[in-house]
Order: C-alpha cells, then structure tokens, then sequence
C-alpha cells in the first residue's frame, strides 16, 4: 500500500465516519504538493481564481519553527489548531513542546488538503495517539458535540481548559476565516458546557446527593424510564415547556391527547390544567427547596392518568404533595451508578425541558415537538407563559442578572437571549445533533434551535398527529412497580452498600490527615530553619525538599482519589467544583511566581486547603448516608441488627 492507502487504514479504525466521506472525496485539482527550495514538500491551493502557498516555498520546516517560537508557548496544555496544511506547526510544537502540552485538537475544514497531506506525509504517529483529537470536514453544527465529547473523555482535559492556546494557520485562517471564527466561538461554548458537566460547587452537589438519600425509599418502590424504552416507537410526542410564547398556541394541544404523547414542564403543568389540556407526563428535575409548591393546587384535578417523571434529587416533599403515579428517571451522574438500582440513565443537560425531549427519545417518539421552547425575552420583556408557577420569588427579575446574549431567532431576526438560556440552547443542539429522528420547533418566537425543522403547530398537527392511539394505556401497560421481593433485595443491598461506603469515607479522611501530617513535618523543618538562621525567604529554600514534599502529597492525592471506585461514584460529583479549582490553582503556580522553590511552596499551600477542606466536606456528606443507611435497616428489620452502624 502507498502513503495515502496505509494513512486511511489507520483512519477508518479511529475515524470510521471520516474515512466514510475521504472514500467519496475526488480530487479536484485545488490543492498540489511541491518541493520547495529545501527539498521538503510544500503546499499550494486554488483560491478565487489564483494559486497561494500554505507553506513557504523555501523551507516550510523553518518557517514552522519560527512560528511556533514567535507564539511563545509557555504553560499551555491545549492546543487548538485551526487549519493543518502539511502539519509543520503540529510537527514543531510536539518536538520542542511536548512535555508542556498534553492534548491537540487539529480542525481543517478543507478536506481536499487533508486528502494531499494523506498522499504526502506519514500521520501514523498522529492517527495513534490519544491526545491528538482530529476534526476534518465538519459541518458548524458538528463542532459543539465534537468538541463537548472531547471534553467528557477525562475530567483532567476540563481542569485544563483555562491553559489553551489557538494556533491559526495564517494562510488558512484567511481563506476560512468565517468558519474559524464558528469554530473559536463553538470551542468556548463547549468550554461552557464542559464546565457545567462539574456542578457549581460541592454545596450545591450536596443538595442532589442528599435529596438522593433521603429519597432512596422512593427510588425502590417506582418503576423506571427504561421500562417504557420504545414503547411510543414512532409516535409523535409534544414538549410543553413555559417560555412567554406558549399563549400563543397551547390551545392546540385540546383534542389530541390521543394522537401525541404530551410531555409539559413541572412549572407549566398547572397552567395547561387549568386550560383543560391533560398531559400524560409532567417532568420534575430541580433539587431546590420549595419545589414542591409547584404542585400546590393540582390536587383538584384528577391525575391518576398523569404520571410524574423525576429525578430522584428533588426532595421528598415534592414525591409526597403530587397525587399521580410516578416514575424514576436517573442523570447521568456517578452517584445513581453507586445505587445499583436500575431505573434507566439519561444524558440530560440543564433543564427540565431537555430532561422531557430525553424522556420522549428513549420512548422512540418521532417527532418530538417543542412548544414554549423560546430561550429568550418575550416582546414585553416576559420570561414565562401565563400560568407559570415559579419556585423562585421574583424569577422574572432575577433571570435579568444574567449577562444578556444575542442570538438568532425562529423568524431569522435577533432575539435576546441570557447566557442560562444559551447554555439551554446549545444542549438541545448537542441533543438534536445526536437523534436519528427529527425535531420540530412550534414554538411561536423565541431563540433558532439548530437542526430543530420549524414549523407552526397547526401544520404539524395536520402532517403528524392524525392516528389515534393510547398513551395512557401504554405508560400504564409498561411502567409496573417492582414487586416486594425485588424491592427486599435492592434494600438489602444498599443496607451494605452504606457500610461500605462509610468506609471509604473514613479511608478518605485518613489519607487527608496523612497528607496533612506530611506538611506539618515540613513546617517544622522550616520553622526550626528560621529559628536557627534568623531569617526566612522562601526563595532560598533547598527545592529538592520541596520537590519531595510535593510528590508525597501528589501521590496521597492520586491513591485518595483513584484507589477505590466508590469514590468516582458516591464523592466525585460531590467534590470535582472542589477539586477542579484546585487543580486550576495548581497549573497557575508557574504564572505567579518566579523561582522553582516560590511556585513549590504556594503549592504545598494549596495541598494543605485542599486537604483540609476535604475533610470537612466528607463529614458533611457522612450525614445523609447515616440517615440513608438507618432507614434502610428499618425496613429490612432484624437482618441489619448485627451487623455495624455508620459513624
């Protein structure tokens, strides 16, 4: 096999979906491979009518070198190259710059010049590694879930984020310069969406992770969401959500309630009741205090047809005040893998909305419809449709403190948006990105969803929703509560489960304490050194006693958290806000001291905070799993008597 051939081997195994679209690739003749003056090959493409050189002509090599020395790369861990050529740049920086950087994302839209670069250079080493992320050929609307899954591999790519570099091909940025530009502003989005992956901070993880345990009872005795996986297969299903634009025509939904599976938001579930549209499903995802007024008032309407879909981190009191049957639906967070309780897991970003449109795919509805969906300002500046009951006082007011974003709206003029919004928005691009289906977008205003058909209500209604079937029948048929025998054992299991995890808590507690121990030891030769010299700057201090202090406590740092699993699973959606500042604060030593033993020594600082703050949030968390554990053992009654209690 020649170049190209063994260079597209290597692609179909990592990149079956590009070797796809190279096979259907002709070469047009815009792009020719030369020698330059050196003797190394360079590039020229066809561009508006005249040939232009994407390398030097003279010695492309050096030229590249030059360049990477001009961009000063530092302490930068990823590096994000828009256009490739020949690969020169990419060639440099590994070789002078490898143990600074750890990850590279290569996008080249023109794949006419990636095909010559197959025929011309050896990417073996490229293809194979890893750390090497290769986007060639995208559409704008495949970047952002590229670049979002880029980020979810390794939660270490993520702590990383604020240590980025752009290196734009000159040549190739001018040519492309609008799809660039798409691609800088998609990568900062999926920057914004990576970080939403990590929680807010430990406090607020702590609320889910409670409400969690508190509502594990409840967990056992519902049905779950993948016990009714393709039950709607084909069927149309409508997402209410409560944007200001739902006024306009929720009314349609009256007289379909057998021809589309209807989905509303909790917030609007009260407001379409009262307009005597009966939904199947109202969908329940907040983990705050005082959700359950949502439901203040629904008890006068007849819901034993109307099922609740919640994740199991709203509190109790909202599974206690609903009247209708229920079901669990998991996100896709470690803490619900620790339960071990299947109930079916979801990739749902942030909003109920997008927890419903989720809902309706893994039910197989096809198409989903979204009404309500405007993830902007109404014309008066309204944020929510009439009948909206807010869990926040002032909500409209207080989603004005969010920066204000400008976007595209369904009728192709800009509307205003808010950055929570945006994040919304970008979620339900990734999600529609991913479905085989199609989406339709009804709602009458708001903000453009990309790859969303739009289309107005009534005409969706003609063209999708003229069979009848029974919705209801077929939640009822499907989501059945686990009988007692299951339920006895899933309690049994997580009575153990607690114990165990109780353990891994205090193991987590010892390893902080050592680590802390190992930095009192140093004090204390530092303490006697001044004690003895009469004087004391930190940059006189020996580095190799740092550097060995610095290695102990990385390395309690990696067994704390990489030893056990169950730490990934119960701790690390808990305390990853935590850990990622920390790891942030780590990576920018180097930019705020000077010498070896300065940076050395605001790191063991750090080490110190995140030790000890470890502690205190692992005590926090001890109490809820107490409370889990000492419920679970009244329910399985004498068995759990012998055996240990929590601490």
């Amino acid at each position: 096999m020649g170049m190209y051939e063994n260079n597209l081997a290597l692609i179909r195994g990592r990149y079956p979906e590009l070797a796809a679209r190279l096979d259907n690739t002709v070469d047009d003749g815009t792009c020719k491979v030369k020698p330059s003056k050196s003797g190394l090959p360079t590039m020229t493409l066809i561009h508006e009518g005249r040939e232009i050189f994407l390398h030097s002509g003279y010695d492309p090599l050096k030229e590249a070198e030059s360049f990477i020395e001009q961009k000063g790369i530092k302490r930068e861990r990823i590096v994000l190259f828009l256009g490739f050529g020949l690969g020169y740049s990419l060639d440099r920086l590994l070789n002078g710059q490898s143990r600074k950087v750890r990850f590279c994302i290569i996008v080249e839209k023109n794949i006419q010049i990636f095909r010559k670069c197959m025929e011309t250079i050896d990417l073996s080493n490229l293809v194979k590694n890893p750390a090497i992320e290769l986007l060639v050929d995208l559409p704008e609307e495949e970047l952002l879930p590229r670049l979002v899954a880029f980020f979810k591999v390794d939660f270490r790519r993520i702590c990383m984020i604020s240590s980025t570099l752009f290196l734009e091909h000159p040549v190739i940025l001018n040519v492309y310069n609008s799809y660039y530009g798409k691609v800088m502003k998609t990568f900062r989005d999926s920057c914004m969406t990576a970080f939403h992956f990590v929680g807010n901070s430990p406090q607020d993880s702590l609320i889910g992770i409670a409400n969690m345990l508190d509502n594990i009872e409840n967990i056992i005795i519902s049905p779950g969401v993948n016990q009714a996986y393709d039950a709607f297969k084909g069927r149309p299903a409508v997402i209410v959500a409560a944007g200001p634009s739902l006024d306009k025509n929720v009314h349609l939904l009256k007289g379909i309630e057998d021809r589309a599976l209807i989905i509303v938001c909790d917030v609007m579930l009260r407001g379409i009741l009262e307009r005597g549209i009966k939904p199947h499903i109202t969908v329940s995802i907040e983990r705050d205090l005082g959700m359950e007024r949502i439901y203040f008032g629904t008890e006068k309407y007849d819901l034993s047809d109307i099922w609740m879909a919640f994740t199991p981190v709203v509190s109790q009191e909202v599974f206690r005040i609903y009247g209708g049957p229920k079901f669990i639906v998991y996100r896709n967070f470690a803490h619900f893998k620790w339960l071990g309780i299947e109930r079916g897991i979801l990739e749902i970003g942030p909003s109920v909305s997008l927890m419903a449109s989720k809902i309706a795919e893994k039910f197989g509805c096809d198409p989903i419809v979204l009404i309500g969906q405007d993830l902007s300002y109404g014309a008066a500046e309204d944020t929510h449709a009439e009948g909206t009951v807010h869990f926040h006082d002032h909500v409209p007011e207080e989603t004005r403190t969010f920066r204000e974003v400008i976007v595209e709206g369904n009728d192709g003029r800009p509307v205003k948006s808010n950055e929570v919004w945006y994040s919304m928005l970008k979620s339900f691009e990734l999600d529609i990105a991913k479905f085989p289906g199609t989406y339709i977008n009804a709602t009458e205003g708001g903000a453009k969803i990309t790859g969303a058909k739009i289309m107005p209500l009534q005409e969706v209604i003609d063209q999708y929703m003229q069979d009848s079937f029974d919705p209801v029948g077929i939640i009822r048929q499907q989501l059945v509560t686990p009988d007692q025998e299951r339920q006895q054992n899933e309690m049994q299991r997580l009575w153990e489960l607690c114990n165990t995890t109780d353990g891994l808590l205090q193991t987590t507690i010892n390893l902080c304490k050592k680590a802390l121990g190992r930095i009192e030891k140093l004090e204390k030769k530092l303490n006697k050194k001044i004690a003895e010299e009469g004087r004391f700057e930190v940059k006189d201090i020996d580095p190799k006693i740092l550097i060995e202090a610095v290695a102990e406590l990385e390395k309690i740092k990696h067994h704390m958290i990489n030893d056990s699993e169950l730490f990934y699973l119960f701790l690390m959606h808990y305390v990853q806000s935590f850990l990622l500042k920390k790891e942030l604060d780590l990576m920018s030593i180097h930019n705020k001291k000077e010498t070896t033993s300065e940076q050395l020594f605001l790191a063991v600082g750090i080490y110190k905070d995140m030790f000890k703050t470890m502690i205190d949030l692992v005590k926090v968390i001890m109490k809820p799993l107490a409370r889990a554990r000492d419920s679970v053992a009244e329910k399985i009654g004498p068995a759990s008597d012998a055996r240990p209690r929590l601490s």
